[in-house]
């Protein structure tokens, strides 16, 4: 054997055994493929040049592996570097162009540019398609990519055509037992989730998990996001008690398997301490969050879409701690980066000027938080059931503390509330739960009132009771509004609403 074919042979051990190690998906199993992969990468680069599809393949493992080990900065030369080696090598239409294009749009993806990634995603599906056929795993994988960031998009009906398709092939090619098809099915789960169906996702995260279990163990990274899944669902369905224990089994395993630091873990962390908070342990949920935080800025930036949510929550603790003073500039910096990364007419960013609102409200800043609210009617944006009747509401409490009469704001609540269903926007939370703003204001707030708002908060996440606000005599005599009155405000004092 000569030299370079022995060299060959080696990197090639090397490969497959760092290969096997990124398989286990453990905190040692990482740091040990690391040296063999760069290992490899040096012997194939010197036996066979830089720009041979053996390197390609050698960084594309490499970027793989780092990219799970939570670095979304590090990899994204090595993808770039295997996709121009492998489109001057293979020509525009290899597998293994769609692998790369497909990883690539991956990272960029988890770094939040959804814009640059759905080409590129595009891109490996029509190559894989043309070249394995519609009916091969590596589509389904291609579909289930593109249906991903078409959900992250809020392209709920095009995701689920995707995942559907997707789930399809793979129940047809591997069978319903094998890990791809419970991916599969947890994909579509997501998307029951975020569509309200909590009962048929709840339905299919059990089959996902249980496939998991079998297929892969109970302590397999893959089993503590079906964990995750599953008790994100009880969760939504109020069953408190019976999330936690899966929350906090899938901490245990993501801390065991994939480490302290790693991004999987912050996302248990900041599951679990929504949770605790959401029972009311303020004690137990406040350094569970402030870990997830300072792992996700650490692993993503400060800037990152998580990243800020995570922020968002953490203000949202100190705020329901009795801490305003805290949460304020939490609040103001998520606020100041959605809208520089998401645009003005997001529903995040009118989300997250409500809280800030609501933040200043506590803080006795009446007139600020009105001004806020008026910039948040005025977006051009559809109604949406989560979030546009919050604004009235937050106006109709800045309108109490200061004394001023209050017939506009609950004239549009009216409006809002007694029309047609309105949509949730999907990047919103429901319910909305700031019953801990009132409980904060309750001493400042007219006494003949209180009754009142804590049922017109109830009303605003549960439609069922709004004819209960008719004995009222503030909600009975109060005529609708429409949408386009004038906001008054003494910042604003000509602010309509123009609905897209």
């Amino acid at each position: 054997m000569d030299d370079a074919a022995a060299s060959a042979e080696c990197a090639d051990l090397l490969n497959r055994a760092g290969e096997y190690l990124r398989g286990l998906r453990g905190r040692a199993a990482y740091s040990g493929a690391r040296p063999l992969f760069e290992r490899a990468l040096a012997i194939y680069e010197k036996a066979f040049g830089p720009e041979h599809p053996n390197t390609a393949m050698i960084l594309n493992n490499l970027a793989s592996l780092l990219q799970a080990q939570g670095d979304l900065a590090g990899p994204q030369p090595l993808y770039e570097r295997a996709l121009a080696i492998y489109e001057k090598a293979l020509g525009p239409e290899h597998p293994s162009k769609a692998l790369s294009l497909n990883n690539l749009a991956t990272l960029l993806q988890a770094q939040g540019d959804l814009t640059g990634a759905r080409p590129l995603y595009e891109r490996a599906l029509a190559i894989r398609e043309r070249l394995l056929g519609p009916e091969h795993p590596d589509t389904a994988a291609g579909l289930s990519n593109l249906a991903s960031l078409l959900e992250a998009q809020g392209d709920l009906a095009g995701a689920r055509r995707l995942y559907e398709r997707a789930l399809a092939i793979y129940e047809k090619s591997l069978g319903p037992e094998h890990p791809s098809w419970a991916a599969g099915v947890n994909n579509l789960a997501r998307l029951l989730e975020v569509h309200g169906d909590l009962a048929g996702a709840r339905r299919l995260y059990e089959r996902a998990l249980a496939i998991n279990e079998r297929a892969l163990g109970s302590e397999h990274p893959r089993t503590a996001t079906s964990l995750n899944n599953l008790a994100r669902v009880l969760y939504a369905q109020d069953d408190l008690a019976g999330a936690r224990p899966f929350f906090e089994r899938a901490l245990a395993i993501r801390e065991n398997a994939l480490g302290p630091e790693h991004p999987d873990t912050s996302v248990s962390l900041n599951n679990l301490a929504g949770l605790l908070y959401a029972q009311g342990d303020l004690a137990r949920a406040w350094p569970l969050f402030e870990r997830a935080l300072a792992i996700r800025e650490k692993a993503l930036g400060r800037e990152h879409p998580s990243v800020m949510t995570y922020r968002n929550n953490y203000a949202a603790l100190m705020r329901s701690g009795c801490l305003p003073n805290l949460a304020e500039p939490h609040a103001r910096a998520v606020l100041e980066t959605t809208l520089r990364t998401r645009g003005i007419d997001h529903p995040l960013t009118v989300h997250r000027r409500n809280n800030l609102a609501l933040t200043l409200l506590m803080l006795d800043r009446a007139d600020e938080a009105r001004r806020l609210l008026a910039e948040s009617w005025r977006t051009p944006l559809p109604s949406y059931a989560n979030l546009t009747p919050c604004i009235p509401y937050l106006a109709l409490l800045a309108d109490k503390l200061r004394g001023d009469p209050a017939t506009d704001p609950i004239g549009r609540l009216k409006t809002l509330l007694c029309g047609p269903e309105l949509p949730r926007a999907p990047d919103v939370a429901h319910p909305w739960g700031v019953a801990y703003l009132l409980d904060y204001l309750r001493p400042k707030l007219p006494p003949e009132s209180r009754e009142f708002l804590a049922a017109l908060l109830a009303a605003i996440n549960d439609p069922t009771k709004v004819p209960a606000l008719d004995r009222f005599p503030e909600w009975r005599d109060a005529p609708p509004a429409p949408q386009d009155a004038p906001w008054p405000d003494s910042g604003a004092s000509h602010v309509s609403r123009t609905v897209a």
